[in-house]
């Protein structure tokens, strides 16, 4: 495996699209195609790192830097964007447009020890002001759950002050039922706007019955203006927050089947052909247009009603052109923020680790791939800059 690994990443240094390029798309905007290569996915130390792929005009890929890379946030639309790193050591991080990086302090406690919450992954806001993230702390004398606390960090990016959230501090002034005694962030996502003053999110809470930590259910929660709210009555199923499409509607994954809600409602079945809707990466800024997977290939929705507005391309499209990939969907697709690129990944035939990543159009023109058989993780297409 890690000689196949280093064989196609020589290949693809070397010349990363080995297309034929003498038909250039007509767009006046360029785009960026940014994905990450970590350790923890096999790759050799120095093929780990971050890499970014100029689209339209089909230049080799360019590796920003050498750390082993487990996730990135989206790019802001000044080109700032946020990454984890997992080796040497976990850390956060951002990159700035010129390339220039920093690492994240994380706030230090009295008696405890800190750590950078993985899962919700951070997130920036899309002005580039904001990056948003959870930490965990742990008491020294204690490895209970119950005794660990979680807090929002909402770091200004400018200014380097931080906001700093006890989760349960707040949560636990609700009127529930059953009185909440610890609560843990739950899920993929943490949703935040563009200028950073709305956060959504989901806590998982707990409460004590005869001295026993049990569950009580899932709520996403906002914080807005220093204050908490909850926006939806507890549920027992788990529940990933996946997009917040406006000021009232909401998009969430339910026992893998997507619903809407607005605030105070209740959960609305969106009809869609399949379900496949993974992440906010698949709306472009405006959040009223959505990639997704259907029975077809890959089409444009809208988000008001989740009417398809066309198809993108079709499987027969994708096969006449590539007959090597497996025809099914996968959860990494994502959208332009005008909505006009769509970068998507498949899963080469007979290899389920790897994956083959394509652009194409939002018209279905100009189907390339990108990258060949690479275990790599989500890719974000930002504007050039």
């Amino acid at each position: 495996m890690k000689f196949l690994i280093s064989f196609f990443i020589s290949i693809l240094l070397i010349n990363s699209c080995s297309e034929d390029n003498s038909t250039e798309p007509k767009l006046n905007q360029n785009y960026y195609i940014y994905y990450s290569l970590s350790q923890n996915k096999g790759w050799r130390p120095e093929h780990s790192g971050l890499y970014r792929f100029e689209y339209p005009k089909y230049s080799n890929i360019e590796k920003l830097n050498n750390y082993s890379i487990i996730h990135t946030t989206r790019v802001a639309k000044n080109g700032l964007m946020a990454y984890i790193i997992d080796s040497p050591e976990l850390s956060l991080n951002i990159r700035f447009e010129d390339g220039n990086t920093q690492k994240v302090l994380l706030p230090e406690f009295n008696e405890r020890n800190v750590e950078l919450l993985l899962n919700p992954k951070p997130e920036i806001s899309y002005n580039g002001n904001k990056l948003v993230f959870f930490i965990k702390v742990i008491p020294y004398n204690s490895k209970e759950e119950i005794d660990t606390e979680y807090y929002l960090n909402i770091l200004n990016i400018q200014s380097l002050e931080t906001e700093l959230y006890n989760i349960k501090d707040f949560i636990s002034k609700f009127n529930l039922q059953i009185p909440v005694k610890h609560t843990k962030p739950f899920g993929d996502n943490l949703i935040v706007n563009n200028d950073g003053s709305e956060i959504n999110f989901v806590v998982k809470l707990f409460g004590i019955i005869d001295n026993n930590l049990v569950d009580i259910g899932y709520n996403v929660f906002q914080m807005k203006d220093k204050k908490l709210l909850s926006l939806l009555d507890i549920q027992k199923n788990e529940l990933q927050i996946i997009a917040k499409i406006d000021e009232n509607k909401t998009i969430v994954n339910v026992n893998d089947s997507i619903y809407q809600f607005t605030e105070n409602s209740t959960l609305e079945a969106i009809n869609l052909p399949i379900n496949s809707i993974f992440s906010y990466r698949q709306f472009n800024d405006k959040f009223d247009k959505v990639a997704l997977w259907d029975e077809n290939g890959i089409s444009l929705f809208n988000t008001e009603s989740f009417v398809k507005l066309k198809t993108i391309i079709t499987w027969d499209d994708i096969k006449s052109k590539y007959d090597d990939v497996l025809t099914a969907p996968t959860a990494n697709i994502s959208l332009s923020p005008d909505a006009e690129i769509v970068c998507f990944m498949l899963h080469p035939k007979g290899d389920l680790q790897s994956f083959h990543i394509f652009t194409v159009k939002s018209n279905g023109d100009d189907l390339k791939k990108i990258l060949s058989f690479t275990p790599v993780n989500y890719p974000v297409i930002s504007y050039g800059f």
